[in-house]
């Protein structure tokens, strides 16, 4: 299939204004990035091709820009496009201080415009390193008005296999009301305990809304 073919809201950029960067996967934002594929292969196919050899964002910013070049398809173009891209955020990275949000007060504070006003439920991951910096944030799932179809092995596989000590959820209720239901409660209780075997602990889940919130931590769930 080539990328034309994808219905225009699939496509990675329409994806990306539509519903956030941060809601793209990663062969999504490398397709962004490469903006064009090559004989035989689209943007998306080129992008994953890419992932697949060097495993993931870390080692590929890692990689000397020459060795973009074995990989049929990467231009130099393509090739100084990627370099930059990471060269940009390794800088920003060591410029700005990580943000070290722990309390659900400040976390719903910081999160609460992007999050308490959206229409659809709204699942958001936050990762934090050993010292409790916040060094991921991910929009994992989007659901409608009516809930989110979220899935506890894709959660998991967003935090592991990396340097994250701790996470945190946070979702919206577009109701106003942040209570959590039945199932929330078994899901997040499923989760903490799967995760901990992981290594990785949950400091809290947090549903939100425009003017309040409610945390599993304080509320000790």
């Amino acid at each position: 299939m080539i990328i034309k073919e994808l219905k225009k809201e699939n496509l990675p950029r329409e994806k990306a204004l539509r519903q956030g960067i941060s809601s793209c996967n990663d062969p999504e934002l490398l397709a962004i990035l490469l903006r064009s594929g090559c004989v035989g292969k689209n943007a998306l196919e080129l992008a994953s091709e890419i992932l697949s050899t060097y495993k993931d964002f870390p080692t590929l910013a890692s990689t000397p820009v020459e060795s973009f070049y074995s990989i049929k398809g990467v231009s130099d173009a393509k090739a100084l496009t990627l370099a930059a891209a990471f060269e940009i955020a390794r800088r920003s990275s060591a410029q700005a201080p990580y943000l070290s949000l722990l309390s659900a007060k400040e976390i719903f504070e910081h999160y609460r415009l992007f999050l308490g006003q959206e229409k659809r439920e709204t699942l958001f991951l936050l990762c934090y390193d050993k010292r409790k910096r916040i060094r991921k944030e991910k929009v994992v799932f989007i659901g409608d008005e009516n809930g989110i179809c979220a899935s506890s092995k894709a959660i998991l596989m967003e935090i592991t296999g990396s340097f994250f000590s701790y996470f945190v959820l946070l979702h919206n209720h577009p109701s106003g009301l942040p209570l959590p239901s039945k199932g929330e409660i078994e899901f997040t209780n499923a989760l903490a305990k799967n995760s901990a075997l992981l290594g990785v602990r949950l400091l809290d889940h947090i549903i939100v809304s425009n003017d309040t919130y409610f945390s599993f931590h304080e509320n000790d769930l």
